[in-house]
């Protein structure tokens, strides 16, 4: 409605004046916040202040990972990809518990680019689930990488008798 649209954008327009000036001292509270945040524009912004603030706050984006909703788990995995560190890489684990499949893929993405050894026996099961989308994700992720060592994998399954069968 036009009447909720004008205070929802006046909040905004607050809550992002109130962040451009706040110090790293806030992360607890914008990390509070984002996991109730049902506002694309209020995600956003939250994210920025996030990663802003995120360098040695690894452990408490990893702990929120594994039960956010998808938007939040991918927006958070891609905070984490700004600064490749260890701690970020072992934070990017956390993504592998969350029940929603793009949230792993996106952390898989991450640490192909940076770490494709580990991530050829992580890739390998996604190439047999059901969801497509997660399919082709995972064929992506591979071939950005380079991960020729999922070539013997990939011929099993396109020449097994399931494969036909899959959506």
């Amino acid at each position: 409605e036009p009447e909720v649209r004008v205070p929802i954008r006046l909040m905004l327009e607050s809550l992002h004046a109130l962040l451009e000036q706040a110090d790293d001292g806030c992360f607890d509270e914008a990390l509070e916040a984002v996991k109730r945040c049902g506002l694309p524009d209020a995600l956003d912004m939250l994210l920025h202040h996030i990663a802003r603030f995120s360098e040695g706050r690894e452990a408490a984006i990893a702990a929120i990972l594994p039960d956010v909703f998808p938007a939040l788990g991918v927006g958070l995995v891609r905070v984490l990809a700004m600064r490749p560190t260890r701690a970020a890489l072992s934070a990017l684990l956390a993504a592998y518990a969350n029940g929603a499949p793009h949230v792993r893929l996106e952390a898989m993405d991450v640490r192909a680019r940076l770490l494709p050894q580990e991530v050829t026996d992580e890739l390998r099961p996604l190439f047999d689930d059901r969801d497509p989308r997660v399919r082709a994700r995972a064929h992506e992720i591979a071939r950005k990488a380079k991960l020729f060592g999922l070539a013997s994998t990939i011929m099993e399954m396109v020449s097994g008798l399931s494969f036909n069968d899959m959506p």
